[in-house]
């Protein structure tokens, strides 16, 4: 979906983690990690849209009954660095 030049950057720590995940984690032994690269952790439906369109889609999709949670941004991929989930730990209480 992104060119190469490009990557979702995901903040974990901006949505709730739903407690069938916890519950995932634990009994299979897996680790923040393999979660994110494995299960959506959540997170149904992603929409990408342009910075300045954000609220007015985020209002809309509220407005029709959907939970919106501002969970990323799309960033310059630098040196070779893919897409990447910030603050995955945040999801799981120590």
């Amino acid at each position: 979906m992104l060119p190469k030049t490009l990557a979702a950057e995901l903040d974990a720590a901006c949505w709730t983690l739903p407690p069938v995940f916890r519950w995932l984690a634990a009994t299979a032994g897996l680790d923040h990690h393999e979660m994110a690269r494995t299960f959506n952790c959540g997170i149904g439906m992603a929409v990408v849209t342009a910075a300045e369109s954000a609220e007015r889609i985020a209002s809309c999709l509220a407005d029709c009954g959907e939970t919106v949670f501002r969970i990323g941004s799309v960033v310059e991929r630098g040196d070779g660095a893919g897409s990447r989930i910030r603050n995955m730990a945040a999801q799981w209480p120590s």
